[in-house]
């Protein structure tokens, strides 16, 4: 699967994560045995290969290990103040060793998050975060996803994130940055003001730049600068898109045939 490549590509660089994964995986919750096959000499085999030992116990999903504990696993949790108020939720977690080409991979944090209120849901996470992990911790960073989205919604809406018009890496990248800085500004306000206005949006501090920033005054010579340097870009641009036709063009010619 994608995901667990990533996740391993994550664990090789030294980085914890905090993964939503399907109720589908798969996994022990004690490592099983494994033994060594070898190779056949009348078989394409080479080398020997490793599989599951014949005692071992079958992986189950973690869906079904989530309704098998009992309630002392459980602990509840306010993880945060939302819109619609508090998110309380049921956390428990468990050492396992998860499912990997159908051998077993990495022993990890598996937890379960289960709601409290409205209609019930499950939400299970793979987390390679240290043994000595505080539960409060695992708990917490299952509802970091939230503020990430809650930023990017921001980014977008209010500074204009996805009003980009580049040709290459350099600008996308600059153009990104630049946001996320403005967004990071707006919050940093927003924190200052702290109690004067503790229901204070993004949107609403933006609103109070507009009126308290002084806006630049252009004259003649500014605009005109201002021309220049759009026409020189278009003109980049136009040479740039003719080069790459043109190149396209040789090539579609030398495969046609005479």
């Amino acid at each position: 699967m994608k995901y667990t490549r990533l996740l391993n590509c994550i664990n090789e660089y030294k980085k914890y994560y905090m993964a939503e994964v399907p109720h589908s995986i798969r996994g022990w919750r004690c490592p099983p045995k494994t033994e060594l096959v070898p190779a056949r000499p009348s078989s394409q085999q080479r080398s020997p290969r490793r599989r599951l030992g014949r005692s071992a116990r079958q992986a189950k999903r973690f869906d079904v290990v989530a309704k098998s504990l009992k309630k002392k696993h459980w602990q509840r949790f306010t993880l945060q103040e939302g819109s619609k108020g508090p998110l309380v939720v049921d956390i428990a977690t468990l050492r396992m060793t998860v499912v990997e080409n159908k051998l077993p991979g990495r022993e990890e944090w598996i937890v379960f998050r289960r709601s409290v209120s409205g209609a019930p849901e499950l939400k299970i996470y793979r987390c390679n975060a240290p043994l000595d992990t505080p539960l409060e911790t695992l708990a917490r960073m299952t509802s970091m996803r939230w503020p990430v989205e809650k930023t990017i919604e921001e980014a977008k809406t209010e500074l204009g994130m996805d009003h980009y018009e580049v040709r290459g890496w350099t600008g996308w990248h600059h153009h990104m940055t630049m946001t996320m800085l403005s967004h990071h500004f707006l919050v940093q306000l927003r924190v200052e003001m702290g109690d004067q206005a503790p229901a204070l949006t993004v949107s609403q501090v933006r609103q109070l730049l507009n009126v308290t920033l002084p806006k630049r005054d252009f004259d003649e010579q500014a605009v005109i600068d201002e021309i220049v340097r759009t026409q020189q870009r278009n003109r980049a641009a136009y040479l740039s898109h003719r080069k790459r036709k043109i190149r396209e063009l040789r090539e579609l010619d030398e495969i046609m045939p005479k």
